[in-house]
């Protein structure tokens, strides 16, 4: 993918949530998630806890079953968000979204620290290149915002 001076940046959706009490359900608060693995209805948070806007790197890892992974890291913004609403929430799921698709439901069982996200699976290389190249134009356009 080439960038031309004054271009938009990669154009991609990339969402971290927290699944939240399913009480709250009737709340404008949250919004209903459809699992397949397992197969489950949970709630989550309806604002993320980090979105592409914070992505400041990517480090791509060969991931589970062939898999493409990578370790995401946000900045110092989404990182406090991180770190808080997981140490909150153990035993919930983290969901992560790309362009609207669930590609990871973790259960938490630790805490995210360093606004560092391991994502094992789920992303292909042109999914990977927008990313990487999102993250580059995220820490070109607001400097001071690395982890």
């Amino acid at each position: 993918m080439v960038n031309f001076a004054g271009s938009k940046p990669p154009q991609v959706v990339l969402r971290v949530y927290i699944q939240t009490d399913s009480q709250q359900s009737g709340s404008q608060r949250t919004l209903p998630v459809q699992l397949t693995d397992p197969d489950q209805l949970i709630y989550i948070n309806a604002i993320p806890e980090a979105t592409e806007k914070d992505l400041v790197g990517i480090d791509v890892s060969q991931g589970e079953h062939g898999q493409t992974g990578a370790l995401l890291h946000f900045n110092a913004h989404a990182a406090l968000s991180l770190d808080t609403a997981t140490m909150q929430a153990d035993g919930k799921i983290l969901v992560v979204m790309l362009d609207g698709r669930i590609i990871y439901t973790p259960m938490i069982d630790t805490t995210v620290k360093r606004g560092e996200l391991l994502v094992p699976r789920g992303f292909n290389p042109q999914e990977i290149a927008l990313l990487t190249a999102l993250a580059k134009e995220n820490l070109k356009s607001h400097p001071n915002t690395a982890q």
